[in-house]
């Protein structure tokens, strides 16, 4: 059997070290990392025939010979090599290079993520209900002036209660449930299609941290809003403004991002780059608007400036790569225009049933800035669902890239066991 990378009857290898190393610069044909992708994304068979292939070269070779350096050097290198195609931190060899175990310790770090952040942020408002909202009242007044001032959201504020606008602020509850649902998605990658997490190339499919950093960003708006419409103080009001803005943050700087490696180019190593930028900015950033605020130093208050810079960019990165890159990129335009239609639809309920207006119904279970909620928190949800749908086109620079077929053919030939005559 051909092999580029790996020598079937003995542990030597056919090039050296660094021939097995695979370097993206820009990206054209992607079918090699691509069918390298759908073979790892199917759950975690190639983990599952690695993990067997010490037991199964006990069978095929016995137990002595399974332990001999020649075995242990194959076994070894087809690590390396696992390493190399899939990423190093999906496998790991052990101090006896005789076993193989999944680095990832825990199999739903998105989900465990986002349920910490969901858990925590809810029990805090829970506690700070029943501690009877510490903290003065935001100026608008709320519980005396609902039906005219403005900023009150129509609904009748119940002083006294954990949550002073009941309806308002149990509807933010869906930004929880869509950042834990996306965070399954990314664990899973069962939705919305599993090609698309395996052939899709883009930040989101390629990059861990994105995905792990959405869904905290995500449901942090909705508890933060929750203390908000629950306890009507001033640092509720704050980090309910600051959670919207920490988000399209998190976007804008996303499409930043995109448009650098448009330009220099898309490679693994650009993109772990563009990952530890996007990281520094956001805390650096996000954490200079928290302090900023709550000192006072001037009102933050730039979120429809942050919308424009994330929709423009997006445009920009869309259009231009094709016309001035002269490179291929595809998406799913019509997820986009969903996603704007929600944001629209959302805010024009929520600017026609404003404290003082006709539709205003204050004692209503039907709320307009309820239905705000569940319409920008589905308007977020596809417009991820959008960045996910983004497939960038690449080409190798490497010569002699490691061949995924063979790779996978002989890992299958040391999962089944051959008959011994």
């Amino acid at each position: 059997m051909k092999n580029n990378c790996i020598s079937t009857d003995t542990g030597e290898t056919e090039t050296d070290e660094e021939q097995k190393k695979v370097q993206f610069e820009e990206w054209e044909d992607g079918d090699s990392i691509e069918k390298g992708r759908q073979a790892h994304d199917k759950s975690t068979i190639p983990v599952d025939r690695i993990k067997q292939l010490t037991r199964n070269a006990s069978k095929l070779f016995g137990r002595r010979q399974a332990h001999d350096k020649s075995t242990i050097d194959r076994i070894k290198q087809l690590t390396r090599d696992a390493s190399t195609l899939f990423g190093s931190g999906y496998f790991t060899a052990d101090s006896t290079g005789t076993g193989m175990y999944h680095s990832l310790t825990n199999k739903w770090p998105h989900l465990t993520l986002t349920l910490f952040f969901t858990i925590t942020g809810w029990s805090a408002l829970i506690g700070l209900g029943l501690a009877g909202w510490p903290g003065e009242t935001n100026g608008h007044n709320c519980y005396e002036d609902y039906l005219t001032a403005e900023g009150c959201f129509c609904e009748r504020p119940r002083p006294n209660r954990i949550m002073a606008q009941p309806v308002n602020a149990s509807s933010n509850l869906i930004y929880s449930f869509v950042a834990v649902f996306l965070s399954w998605c990314a664990d899973t990658k069962r939705f919305p299609n599993p090609t698309w997490w395996s052939s899709h190339i883009n930040l989101l499919t390629q990059e861990e941290y994105f995905t792990l950093s959405f869904g905290p960003v995500l449901t942090n708006i909705g508890y933060s809003s929750g203390f908000l419409h629950s306890g009507w103080t001033t640092w509720g009001d704050k980090l309910d403004s600051l959670a919207i803005l920490l988000m399209f943050l998190w976007l804008v700087l996303f499409a930043i991002c995109k448009f650098v490696l448009m330009w220099k180019g898309w490679s693994v190593e650009r993109m772990r780059l563009a990952s530890k930028c996007h990281a520094v900015a956001f805390c650096t950033i996000g954490i200079t608007l928290y302090i900023v605020d709550f000192c006072n130093a001037f009102y933050v208050n730039s979120l429809f400036e942050a919308i424009g810079i994330f929709v423009l960019s997006e445009i920009i990165v869309r259009y231009v790569y094709s016309v001035c890159k002269n490179k291929e990129r595809t998406s799913r335009g019509w997820i986009a225009v969903v996603s704007v239609i929600f944001f629209c639809a959302g805010y024009f309920v929520q600017q026609v049933t404003q404290s003082g207006s006709k539709f205003c119904w204050p004692e209503s279970f039907l709320q307009g800035h309820a239905i705000w909620h569940l319409c920008s928190a589905l308007g977020v949800f596809f417009a991820y669902i959008y960045l996910l749908s983004d497939k960038f086109t690449m080409r190798h620079r490497a010569t002699q890239p490691i061949n995924v077929d063979d790779i996978l053919v002989m890992v299958e030939g040391f999962h089944q066991p051959a008959s011994v005559e």
